[in-house]
């Protein structure tokens, strides 16, 4: 994989113009926020909570509380496996960067192509290095050859903390966006990239535990296309044969088929945080 990743360079935001969450907010708890954000353009939302296997055993599929649930590729990779006490306390689903990766077939997280889609995840990264870790790719290929997206912590190409990667890819061009700010091994993050071919060129906006992420470099292509969600199977962990994999945990994961506002993503961080019980930003 390529370092060096980048896109274009969102604006500041504050808290106040990002629209703190209301009382009303909270009271419904993390859950009802996502629900509430995300509408009817749902298209997967995965909660460890919801695994019932023992501490340590293999998540062969992840039942999704909303929409379409991953599950083991027949032949490879292997599965995951299920940690109890994970992500500050809470469980998650455990990649160890050995092959290890849940998939959606062709139209199982997307029954059409869409030109738009928002991706959220809280995850962390369990080892420092210079290889990156892929969270989630679109894709039977790398994402930068077909009609795919990618979000994934990776390097700058020597450094030995992990960065947030967001990228479009289609045909052999790309866009990027690759966070300037390193996330630190072992600590928990909540990430959103927003992926939007239907502009000219093609948008992307990365948000890390609810602040705009501040790219490194960028790299602008305009595909003006639709993702292939139909035509493609969507790898959670790695790559589609196992490489490029994840070495730490996700715990929540959800797919909206759209880009969602600043205002909207922001929110939708804030429920995922609410969830996991992070109160700060890191």
């Amino acid at each position: 994989m390529r370092s060096g990743f980048g896109g274009k360079t969102a604006s500041s935001i504050s808290s106040t113009s990002m629209g703190k969450q209301t009382v009303a907010d909270r009271a419904k708890g993390g859950d009802s926020l996502i629900r509430a954000v995300a509408g009817s353009d749902l298209a997967s939302w995965l909660d460890a909570d919801d695994i019932s296997v023992a501490d340590g055993a293999n998540v062969t599929a992840w039942t999704a509380k909303e929409g379409n649930g991953p599950s083991q590729n027949a032949s490879t990779p292997r599965p995951p496996d299920f940690l109890l006490d994970a992500i500050n306390g809470r469980p998650a689903v455990n990649f160890a960067a050995t092959n290890e990766c849940l998939q959606w077939a062709a139209e199982g997280l997307s029954e059409s192509d869409v030109p738009a889609v928002t991706v959220a995840s809280t995850s962390r990264s369990s080892v420092a290095g210079t290889d990156s870790g892929i969270i989630f790719e679109l894709g039977t290929a790398n994402y930068h050859t077909v009609a795919g997206l990618i979000m994934a912590y990776s390097s700058n190409g020597g450094g030995t903390d992990r960065r947030m990667l967001i990228g479009i890819g289609g045909a052999g061009d790309e866009s990027f966006r690759f966070s300037t700010s390193e996330r630190t091994p072992n600590i928990n993050n909540v990430m959103v990239g927003v992926y939007d071919r239907s502009t000219s060129d093609d948008t992307l906006n990365g948000f890390i535990n609810s602040e705009p992420i501040t790219p490194a470099a960028s790299n602008d292509e305009d595909r003006t296309n639709s993702f292939d969600f139909d035509g493609q199977i969507s790898n959670l962990g790695a790559r589609a044969n196992g490489s490029v994999g994840l070495n730490g945990s996700i715990r929540e994961f959800v797919v909206i088929k759209r880009a969602l506002s600043d205002v909207e993503s922001f929110r939708l961080a804030k429920a995922l945080m609410s969830n996991t019980g992070l109160t700060a930003l890191i």
